[in-house]
């Protein structure tokens, strides 16, 4: 169904019994639903009791659906902020891994990664994959010393949100920021689906310029292509 099949046959073969029961879930099992990208232990097994072999393939599998190596990015920079905090870096990574399915087989099956900042979840059926919910976040922002000084891995998102924010005339701005005030967090959280009741209603792209719209566009690009099978067409001329 999908070539990162391939990954995690090879991962799973390489666990031992333990391990084996700790990975595997049942897409019957409603907490399969549940996910969050705040600190704290995960049902599953964790990477940092991996093995480097195991870890590696691991890693292999995350790449697999890592468009743009957001993800990868993600997980570099919770080891910066680990080793921010405790002045050394950390033994292993703190993520939760679990296979649903059979990789190998011919039904529905699918993998998760979730840890701080980190929420990858596939799903492969004959009719297609799916990427949600996905989650990447990045703390610090700015890493501020050491061989990633600078990286700013959500970076371009940023900028090109400030950048259509500003090019907003007063009209438009009327429509488009709905407080002056950031949300404390997240408004939809770690629903397993978005009420889109709580969120503004904001501008249409069909009232923007047409540099806006340029802008608009770039900016969903950036959320789309974050999975490497990500193939969605340019947004229509309205809405």
């Amino acid at each position: 169904m999908t070539t990162n099949g391939d990954a995690a046959g090879a991962l799973l073969a390489s666990l031992d019994e333990h391990q084996r029961r700790l990975v595997g879930g049942d897409f019957a099992d409603s907490r399969m639903r549940q996910w969050t990208y705040l600190p704290g232990d995960r049902p599953g097994l964790p990477m940092e009791d991996l093995s480097a072999a195991q870890h590696a393939l691991a890693i292999e599998l995350l790449r697999s659906a890592d468009g743009n190596d957001l993800a990868m990015g993600a997980v570099e920079i919770e080891r910066v902020r680990r080793e921010l905090g405790s002045g050394s870096p950390p033994a292993g990574d703190r993520y939760w891994l679990r296979v649903l399915g059979d990789p190998g087989g011919d039904g529905p099956w699918g993998w998760r990664i979730n840890g701080h900042h980190l929420a990858v979840h596939v799903i492969a059926t004959d009719g297609g994959t799916t990427y949600t919910p996905h989650f990447i976040g990045s703390e610090p922002a700015v890493v501020p010393s050491g061989p990633y000084a600078g990286r700013r891995i959500l970076g371009p998102e940023e900028d090109l949100g400030r950048a259509l924010a500003s090019s907003l005339d007063p009209d438009q701005r009327a429509a488009g920021i709905s407080s002056d005030v950031a949300p404390a967090d997240i408004l939809t959280r770690a629903d397993p689906v978005c009420d889109p009741s709580v969120l503004p209603t904001g501008i249409g792209r069909g009232l923007l310029r047409p540099d806006q719209r340029d802008v608009l566009d770039r900016l969903v690009r950036r959320y789309l292509d974050r999975t490497t099978s990500a193939r969605v067409p340019t947004p229509a001329s309205t809405g």
